[in-house]
This record gives structure tokens, sequence and C-alpha cells, in this order.
């Protein structure tokens, strides 16, 4: 056997034994970047939900004023006699109490996640 077949034969050897090492090791690093990214993910996600959940809690606050200077205009409206305004405040505060509902149901889905 020539010396340069012998040193061939020995390096290809050496490389068969090494191959699946490197794709171990190559499998791992991308499964722990895929992990890396995916937790990533899952943070940004949870941190959505948080200020979804500020949001929607501004808006219910929001919704309850308005429902209460609703409720205030309908008091003044009856007083006055102003049946046309009675008619459309009382619409107005049955399209905030849905909101109100809305935002409530849409809070507790949250914070069940």
């Amino acid at each position: 056997m020539k010396p340069e077949q012998s040193v061939y034969n020995k390096l290809h050897k050496f490389s068969a034994k090494e191959e699946p090492m490197k794709v171990e090791l190559s499998l791992i690093s991308d499964i722990s970047k895929d992990m890396e990214a995916t937790s990533r993910g899952t943070v940004d996600a949870l941190n959505l939900v948080s200020q979804a959940e500020v949001r929607l809690q501004k808006s219910l606050q929001d919704h309850k004023r308005i429902l209460s200077d609703i409720e205030n205009g309908l008091t003044l409206a009856k007083d006055l006699g102003a049946d046309s305004l009675v008619k459309e405040l009382e619409k107005l505060s049955s399209y905030a109490k849905e909101n109100i509902k809305f935002v409530q149901n849409t809070m507790k889905k949250l914070s069940s996640i």
C-alpha cells in the first residue's frame, strides 16, 4: 500500500467516526436556537396580552364614565320632557352597556391565558 493511500484511509476512518458527532452537535445547536426564538416569541406574546389588559381596563373605565354621563343626561332630559333626547340617550346607554359587557368578557378571556 502506498503511503498516501494509508494516510487517506486513516483520515477517512477518523472523519467517519467524527461525522455523527458534528451532526449531533449541530442538531443540539439548532434546537437551542429554536428554543430561544420560541421563548422570545412567548415573552413578546405575553407582553402584548399585558398591554391589551391595560388598554381594556382603561376602556372599561371610560365606558363606565360615559354611561354615568348618559344616565345623568337621561335624568335631565326626562325632567325637561325632551322625549327625542331621551330616546337617543337610551340608545347610547344600551350601546355603552353592550360595550362594557364585551370589554369585561374580553378581559376575563385574557386573564385565563
